[in-house]
């Protein structure tokens, strides 16, 4: 392959048909965005209350509050294939149908194993929703346009971030209806129903139409991005027994094997899980790396912290 994944960019670069309706749609595309930020800030808020209030351990609580990262992780490549595949409308309204499903039971619930259960569902329905929503953009708006919609994006989610901690941290102390932390998973259904409500407005569009699924390559990425998150998010409490390492360990040789499985396949000219070669661009590496780094250090830091102020350890009002 002479250039970074061509076809990918091909797909992406070319241009759509004007649709009166894309501005109207985008506001219905972005929702679903910031209904998942704003329900991961407001957890953070509402964790050391709902810890209490269920009987969790702290390990448990740890597992509530990463269990959705753990689902995200392993899915998000199958969710951005599937898209491409069966329609990235379907995938995106099949991802909002199961979010706001799990906010509703999740606010019924009040066992910690099933919040558990629900929050990794919760964290597979995001993987359905997010490659969709960068997607549509990316297919559903000009060239010219595209600045601004990206613009619009990363607004949407900087809002979140800042309205999800105020807006958990209001809803917990109101307390409407004697709900405390329940609401914080409530307040997303209505909006929800009405992103469903409004999905048929919003184009259909597809990938390139020889896709198929790597079935190799998603018998062993999924397991290797469980096997390296799941220890990482408990090692710690359990003292780091030898099955942690046993894990790590795994994963590091089966997202190996990935690596070169993935490589082989683009060589060979048949449809990758995952397109390497656009780590060959510069910008790409550069903003990859930034990623990880802001949003591993700072999910980490609010969790810890918001656990340490309500706890009370180390500062009372």
């Amino acid at each position: 392959m002479n250039e970074p994944s061509t076809v990918h960019t091909r797909e992406l670069d070319a241009a759509p048909q004007a649709d009166p309706r894309r501005w109207v749609a985008l506001s219905l595309i972005l929702l679903p965005t910031l209904l998942i930020s704003l329900n991961n800030y407001m957890m953070q808020v509402a964790l050391p209350l709902m810890q209490t209030s269920v009987h969790a351990s702290f390990a448990e609580a740890q597992l509530i509050f990463s269990g959705y990262s753990v689902g995200l992780a392993v899915a998000l490549i199958l969710g951005g294939k599937l898209g491409d595949i069966y329609g990235r409308r379907r995938m995106l309204m099949i991802g909002v149908l199961g979010f706001t499903c799990m906010c509703l039971f999740a606010g019924l619930v009040s066992d910690p194993t099933l919040l558990i259960i629900i929050r990794i569902i919760q964290g597979l329905s995001a993987a359905m929703i997010q490659p969709q929503v960068l997607s549509i953009l990316q297919s559903g708006f000009h060239q010219s346009e595209k600045g601004l919609v990206f613009a619009i994006y990363g607004a949407v989610i900087g809002i979140g971030f800042t309205l999800g901690l105020i807006l958990g941290g209001f809803l917990v102390d109101w307390n409407l209806f004697g709900l405390g932390w329940r609401i914080v998973f409530f307040f997303n259904v209505p909006f929800g129903l009405l992103v469903l409500m409004g999905l048929p407005i919003v184009p259909e569009s597809r990938g390139h139409a020889n896709q198929g699924i790597d079935w190799i390559g998603l018998a062993l990425v999924m397991p290797g991005l469980l096997s390296l998150i799941y220890p990482l998010t408990i090692g710690q409490k359990q003292g780091w027994p030898i099955w942690t390492w046993g894990c790590l360990l795994l994963s590091v040789l089966l997202l190996l094997v990935f690596v070169l499985t993935q490589k082989r396949r683009e060589e060979t000219g048949r449809t990758p899980l995952m397109e390497l070669s656009i780590f060959k661009i510069g910008s790409f590496r550069i903003g990859i790396i930034t990623e990880v780094v802001v949003y591993s250090s700072m999910f980490t830091f609010f969790l810890h912290i918001k656990l340490l102020f309500a706890g009370g350890t180390a500062f009372r009002s």
